[in-house]
């Protein structure tokens, strides 16, 4: 049997033709300048902001007529690391280094 041709329909035309001239006018103007591109940040990498990390002698209470330096804050119960004294929303003694949380009682009464 003889191979039949098939005839392909005929195409559309575009139901806008001021899209055909939209596309004749950004042609390239010889002379003219691309706008310059900005480069943007990588998408997922977040900068973090530096941190400043506390001086030894913000720690310490120095007494010079008795010649002796005592800690500031309490030392760890689990660890042995220095605790952070946290205020806010309720006061408490964390250690950074394990997670320890120690809640500082207080004497009100509701």
């Amino acid at each position: 049997m003889p191979a039949e041709k098939t005839e392909k329909p005929p195409e559309k035309p575009s139901k806008k033709p001021e899209a055909a001239a939209k596309i004749e006018k950004t042609e390239k103007v010889e002379g003219a300048k691309a706008p310059e591109k900005v480069q943007k940040k990588p998408v997922g990498k977040v900068e973090k902001k530096k941190k400043k990390e506390k001086k030894i002698g913000s720690l310490y209470e120095v007494d010079y007529s008795k010649n002796k330096a005592t800690l500031k804050n309490k030392k760890c119960s689990r660890c042995g690391n220095i605790m952070a004294l946290h205020k806010v929303p309720v006061p408490r003694w964390s250690c950074g280094s394990c997670g320890f949380t120690d809640y500082v009682k207080s004497d009100r009464k509701d």
